[in-house]
């Protein structure tokens, strides 16, 4: 019988009544905001692009895959080295073009 009497307490907002011990939405934001742990480790403003869907992107993977299908086809005809040899150079060239073109504003960072 204590044990209602204390609930109904609790449900009127008598004396036995918690405290809301769960902060705000505004303050959660505020919390995160001030944290510096909790923010980007890079401050480059981002461009409203997802996925990656950038050219420097767009020109970066073609190169690499036109690099992996030469490679593949130079394995299947024999193997055939020269041909593999320049499939891999394809696939760095890949590499390459994309870090070059994102440098020049074209990637998901602006540039400065």
């Amino acid at each position: 019988m204590a044990e209602s009497a204390q609930q109904a307490d609790v449900t009127r907002g008598g004396e036995g009544q918690r405290a809301d011990t769960h902060p705000s939405v505004q303050e959660q934001v505020r919390q995160f905001q001030k944290n510096p742990a909790l923010q980007p480790l890079e401050q480059h403003p981002l461009r409203h692009v997802h996925h990656g869907q950038t050219g420097a992107m767009w020109a970066g993977v073609t190169c690499a895959f036109v690099g992996f299908v030469v490679g593949g086809i130079s394995v299947v005809l024999g193997p055939n080295w020269w041909l593999f040899t320049i499939g891999a150079v394809l696939v760095a060239a890949g590499l390459v073009i994309g870090k070059v073109m994102q440098m020049l504003g074209l990637g998901i960072y602006q540039k400065k």
